[in-house]
């Protein structure tokens, strides 16, 4: 039986606006580099980027404007000790690039832009107005995308940004899958465009190239999902596109890596005078092989990135009101608007591993059930090691930690406030779209609970039901006519709970090609012959370095069907249910950023095979992907 409860219950980014930019300092800290006073004092803030920090203890901004061949440069930081000075630097990486959000590597081979050299240290707890002679978007150099990492000169700590155009921004997005991997995105903000992408070689074993590259517009036709799929497999080659670079402008090369791991395949750029991206139906970027300049290596539709807004809403007795989240880009921070009236004393709050789902009131009477009360910390963050409530930098809690990045609710009857969190994704593999929001008393019961759930968009879900020898369900759930969205993954699954069962651990499990014949009276089955391959719409090759690049980090690299390699190995324990009615057995919950449920691609109509432990190659039961549709309630 589908967990049609689950379903139900699963059912404008604020721009970063720091007003002391506009307010003269009277204390100014020039560098021996500075430029006249018409360069200083007169900023065209449509030129300009900024690195909002929130990072590791630190907190502020360096804002970059460009004028005339100069860069304005004001800084302004605050941390726990303000009496420090920091080295900085601006690196060719980008936080958030490939789903994490760590300070990347600080390789001397990926420093783009050494500002202690240029300028001197940076001090905290003051205003910084420097200038200096480069360029920090225009020309060659550009710092969009970048990542700027402080690090402090006493303790050698490490502090960092990624640098973006300041204000409203649209982001686009180009996603490459075979015969390169990973992706290209186009900022576009006022007049500015820039590029930061990071590819790499996936279907053979290759050294890093720099490759020619290009924009064509296409007509409606082209911007269907099938003829995004067509032009992808045959590489462009029968997409008649006009050029969108204007004057035929020829944009330079773009580097691709040997591996994903290594940054040779970062490429920045600001682009000059490019069309908004979103004038035409679609746009393909095109990519050229190394060898042959005339030969076209991969393409793809460029897609907009639109912000995501998502919100938990509470009625219960104790607790009312509602949490919204809304993030512009991947990039960008999320803006957290809290409004909730309690009832009761409260003290702690925060985002669960799994999501709440109500089966029955038979079954069980917990204000949130199914939550495991495990709050959301897929970076790991050491509990013991973080500041006091509401003192840290909010990368220095668990994702999840809303009271430890907030504060906590003690002696209070409401919260109403809005926030800005550095570390609260909703994009990407750690996205806390779908998992449950709960509110804890000073006993640690629950209040009361509710899932995140994305606004305004209806949610297209599958499933594949388990039940001979192993029993449970594997949900999908991605936003309707949005094939390139995440798709939320939810897995329960046990074994029959007889006295000598025990639990087995990592079994892989992959979707298939086709779908399986398990009877007429099952809904799974130990004889999967007939599934087929691994499904690999994008032929990404399975060569001698493919356990080596597919990884939880590297999901571009990993052929789409890889479940395990992409999200994680699932292990099985024995059936049981608790004394309060819950479930005990195995639960998870995923993110997959290349799962679609739409178009030609989708594993709507495909199998799911779990394999047996430890790794095996074995298969142990598999069970046919089908598309829930509730039924129509007839009219009485």
């Amino acid at each position: 039986m589908v967990l049609t409860d689950f379903f139900n219950t699963l059912s404008t980014f604020v721009t970063f606006i720091i007003l002391s930019l506009f307010i003269p300092i009277n204390s100014q800290r020039l560098s021996s580099n500075t430029s006249n006073s018409s360069t200083t004092n007169v900023l065209d803030f449509s030129q300009s980027l900024i690195a909002n920090i929130q990072s590791n203890g630190l907190r502020g901004y360096v804002l970059f404007v460009e004028n005339n061949g100069f860069t304005s440069i004001r800084a302004n930081i605050l941390g726990s000790n303000d009496k420090q000075s920091f080295d900085w630097k601006v690196y060719g990486s980008s936080v958030g690039m490939s789903g994490e959000t760590g300070c990347p590597s600080t390789s001397t081979s990926s420093m783009s832009l050494d500002l202690t050299t240029l300028l001197g240290p940076l001090e905290i707890g003051r205003e910084n107005i420097l200038s200096a002679r480069f360029q920090s978007i225009t020309g060659d150099n550009t710092l969009i995308g970048k990542t700027l990492v402080l690090r402090n000169l006493k303790t050698g700590s490490i502090s960092c940004a990624i640098i973006l155009p300041f204000g409203s921004k649209k982001i686009f997005e180009a996603k490459f899958y075979s015969p390169i991997e990973g992706s290209v995105y186009l900022i576009q903000c006022n007049n500015i465009t820039g590029l930061m992408s990071s590819l790499s070689y996936s279907t053979q074993v290759k050294k890093s190239s720099a490759n020619k590259w290009t924009l064509m517009a296409g007509l409606d036709s082209d911007a269907t999902d099938k003829a995004k799929t067509d032009h992808r497999l045959n590489n462009c080659n029968s997409f008649l596109g006009r050029p969108f670079f204007k004057d035929m402008l020829t944009p330079g090369t773009i580097n691709i890596g040997s591996d994903p791991f290594s940054s040779n395949g970062n490429t920045f750029k600001n682009i000059e005078s490019l069309l908004s991206i979103d004038l035409v139906s679609v746009v393909y970027l095109i990519i050229y092989s190394d060898e042959n300049s005339g030969k076209i290596l991969s393409c793809a539709p460029i897609e907009r990135v639109h912000t995501r807004t998502a919100s938990a809403k509470f009625n219960y007795p104790m607790l009312k009101g509602s949490v919204e989240l809304s993030q512009e880009t991947p990039f960008d921070p999320t803006i957290v608007e809290i409004n909730i009236e309690l009832f009761r004393n409260a003290y702690s709050y925060g985002i669960d591993e799994l999501p709440k789902i109500v089966r029955s009131k038979e079954l069980s009477n917990k204000d949130c059930p199914n939550i495991n009360s495990i709050i959301f910390n897929p970076r790991n963050i050491d509990p013991d090691s973080v500041p006091t409530e509401g003192l840290g930098t909010t990368d220095q809690y668990a994702v999840g930690d809303l009271s430890g990045k907030y504060g906590n609710l003690a002696d209070k009857t409401t919260e109403v406030v809005t926030l800005t969190d550095f570390n609260l994704p909703l994009f990407g593999r750690d996205s806390v779209i779908g998992r449950a929001l709960v509110f804890y008393s000073p006993e640690g019961t629950t209040i009361g609970c509710s899932n995140i759930e994305i606004n305004g968009v209806n949610m297209t879900t599958a499933f594949a039901t388990f039940d001979h020898p192993i029993q449970g369900q594997f949900i999908f759930r991605q936003p309707s006519d949005n094939c390139s969205a995440d798709t939320y993954v939810y897995i329960e699954i046990s074994k029959p709970g007889d006295d000598n069962a025990t639990k087995t651990s990592n079994h892989p499990w992959k979707l298939h090609i086709n779908q399986i014949s398990p009877g007429n009276m099952n809904w799974s089955t130990s004889e999967c012959r007939t599934s087929g391959d691994i499904f690999n719409p994008y032929n990404v090759s399975a060569n001698c370095v493919y356990e080596r690049d597919c990884t939880q980090t590297t999901p571009y690299r990993c052929q789409l069907g890889d479940m395990s390699s992409k999200l994680g190995f699932i292990d099985i324990p024995p059936y049981k249910v608790t004394e309060e009615g819950e479930l005990d057995i195995g639960k998870y919950f995923f993110t997959d950023m290349f799962l679609p449920l739409c178009g030609p691609n989708n594993i709507i109509s495909r199998s799911v095979i779990v394999y047996k432990q430890d790794y095996s190659s074995n298969q142990l039961s598999c069970a046919n992907i089908i598309e829930y549709k509730p039924k129509l309630r007839s009219r009485q």
